[in-house]
């Protein structure tokens, strides 16, 4: 089902007409980490986290630090695509203004609330945060941890989008600038030329 719904929105033209799209992704994201959040902090009283950390050797605990670190960097993978979202911002203001301001404040506030998540979920749970921290909470209703789920998997269908929207442009604008199309056609190529330059 994946697969399916990624081939029909590859077929929109850039990221701009997929606006919709990140506002979803956004929208599923917080709703996510609310959920997390507030799990999180009715049962950080269990007292199952502590400041320390879990116990373990000096080297060991070093390079978990490492890794953690790792995980935020990769969770910021967003900076890939920058460069592509500036290329779609309309002006005035300037582009750059523009990324000078939002850049910084969308940084801010990702690393503030995935902060607050993993604090309230090893508040909660301790060294038995498992991988999708929703599932750790055995006394949530069941219907919540679906929800949760469910806000998941439809955060991943814009972000893969996001990601992949510049690797698509490099097919099609090859194949327009080879082929002139009528002008008419959607992003320069008509239909079943786009769909298989996207796939």
């Amino acid at each position: 089902m994946q697969g399916g719904v990624q081939i029909l929105m590859s077929q929109l033209p850039n990221l701009e007409s997929a606006w919709w799209a990140s506002a979803v992704g956004a929208i599923m994201s917080i709703g996510y980490s609310a959920i997390a959040i507030v799990l999180g902090g009715a049962q950080a009283k269990n007292g199952l986290g502590s400041l320390s950390g879990r116990p373990a050797p000096p080297r060991e605990k070093l390079f978990g630090s490492f890794n953690a670190l790792g995980n935020f960097g990769f969770a910021y993978s967003c900076a890939i695509v920058l460069l592509e979202v500036q290329d779609t911002l309309r002006e005035p203001p300037t582009a750059s203004k523009t990324m000078k301001k939002t850049v910084p404040l969308a940084l801010t506030t990702t690393f503030v609330l995935y902060t607050v998540v993993s604090v309230c979920g090893y508040a909660a749970l301790g060294d038995n945060v498992p991988a999708s921290i929703v599932l750790g909470f055995d006394s949530a209703p069941i219907w919540l941890t679906l929800l949760a789920n469910f806000a998941v998997v439809v955060h991943l269908v814009p972000a893969y989008q996001v990601r992949v929207q510049a690797s698509h442009n490099k097919p099609v604008d090859g194949l327009a600038a080879g082929f002139p199309f009528s002008s008419n056609a959607i992003g320069g190529l008509p239909h079943p030329a786009r769909l298989a330059a996207r796939m």
